[in-house]
């Protein structure tokens, strides 16, 4: 009966211990060496071509903003209301990158609209438009007001 007791408590200790560890350890974070903001993709792309102009997107406040542009001696292409779009080259970049005060950053890159693809003539607008030009000039020419 004792050695019951005693192989349920060492059980249940076994347990408690296991379980304390597996919070500890998603609790803990680990240390995986020097911070490294995160970059999008095309920054990325950028860093490994050593590119000399890049636009890169950073969050902040203005004084937050204006204090990494004077840092990193860059120039500050445009103002926006939660950051500022900055002008730097790779090596900055990677500098930035480094940095612990930046989170992350995005490259300023220009969006297209898919629909820039898509002609009059493709959706048949173009066929509408004659239909109702036509439509104008027959009532134009029904109209007793002539």
């Amino acid at each position: 009966m004792f050695n019951r007791i005693t192989h349920r408590t060492s059980r249940l200790v076994t347990i408690g211990l296991g379980a304390a560890c597996f919070v500890l350890s998603a609790v803990i974070p680990a240390s995986a060496g020097p911070h490294r903001a995160r970059v999008s993709e095309d920054l990325a792309d950028h860093l490994a071509a050593n590119s000399q102009t890049i636009r890169v997107i950073v969050h902040g406040d203005k004084a937050e903003t204006d204090a990494l542009a004077a840092r990193y001696n860059v120039t500050i292409a445009r103002t926006l209301k939660t950051g500022a779009v900055l002008l730097l080259n790779a090596g900055q970049l990677a500098a930035m990158r480094d940095d612990e005060a930046v989170d992350h950053l995005s490259g300023d890159i220009r969006l297209r609209s898919s629909v820039d693809a898509v002609t009059a003539e493709s959706i048949g607008a173009d066929q509408v438009w004659r239909a109702l030009a036509r439509a104008a000039a027959c009532r134009a020419k029904a109209s007793p007001w002539r």
